[in-house]
């Protein structure tokens, strides 16, 4: 649909006063938010890692270096 569920998207977290991704990716970086991709999970889909977005704390993780870091951290959120 050439856009359209993103420029909705947009338009509805517009409406309801959310921060862009932009800008939520900002304050994650201010933060020091690591986000961590599944190496398996881009391999699957046929994701390369120079279509990932732009961001300092990005890092590739396979299943078990994921667990191990996970139960030492303080908050996860797995999508």
């Amino acid at each position: 649909m050439e856009g359209l569920g993103k420029n909705m998207i947009k338009g509805i977290m517009k409406h309801k006063n959310i921060s862009s991704p932009e800008e939520l990716l900002k304050t994650a970086g201010e933060l020091g938010v690591e986000i961590c991709i599944c190496a398996m999970s881009m391999d699957l889909m046929g994701f390369k890692k120079e279509e990932m977005i732009d961001y300092s704390n990005l890092s590739y993780y396979g299943v078990a270096t994921f667990i191990a870091d996970a139960g030492e951290s303080s908050i996860q959120l797995f999508i």
